[in-house]
């Protein structure tokens, strides 16, 4: 569906941008289009490089000595806790949805793809704030799955509510 889109939106464009000899230029508006979407595909396939599936993270967490007795509990009950790392939370969440990712600028450079600082909190924490969405119905007991907001800081969650991103 994104590369139909993606097709779709270059067809119109190069439509539009038609000039006498039939040569066709693109704007840095466009390009700034063709940015963002390179990062929502990245941020769709980003989660599964380390990882097969949320499972597979949920297996390894368990099965790991390094991993806290109190993570893995809260990993096997599929609940978000403080001081988790990301990927400890996608073994209990599941794969979020939206995300927000304010980079550390002493570490990363504008130009850096969101997942990439999100992929390295857990080995290398830095002073990054990322707002994870996750959908579920064990965070907090109810019946009907319920959309939460998770926030790292330093690579470890410190916040979790029903605000939205960016939210205070």
């Amino acid at each position: 569906m994104l590369r139909s889109l993606f097709h779709r939106r270059l067809a119109v464009d190069a439509a539009q941008a038609q000039v006498g000899n039939n040569r066709i230029e693109i704007s840095s508006i466009d390009n700034m289009r063709l940015k963002h979407m390179f990062f929502v595909f990245s941020a769709i396939f980003a989660c599964t490089v380390s990882a097969q599936s949320a499972d597979d993270l949920r297996e390894k967490y368990l099965a790991s000595p390094d991993t806290a007795s109190a993570l893995k509990d809260a990993i096997r009950k599929r609940i978000v806790v403080a001081g988790m790392c990301p990927f400890e939370a996608f073994a209990a969440a599941g794969y979020p949805g939206p995300y927000m990712v304010r980079r550390d600028e002493a570490k990363w450079s504008a130009d850096t793809p969101p997942p990439n600082i999100i992929n390295a909190q857990c080995k290398a924490p830095d002073a990054s704030t990322i707002e994870l969405l996750f959908r579920n119905s064990s965070q907090f007991g109810g019946a009907e799955p319920t959309v939460f907001r998770v926030r790292f800081v330093n690579g470890k969650v410190t916040q979790i509510d029903r605000k939205r991103l960016g939210e205070k």
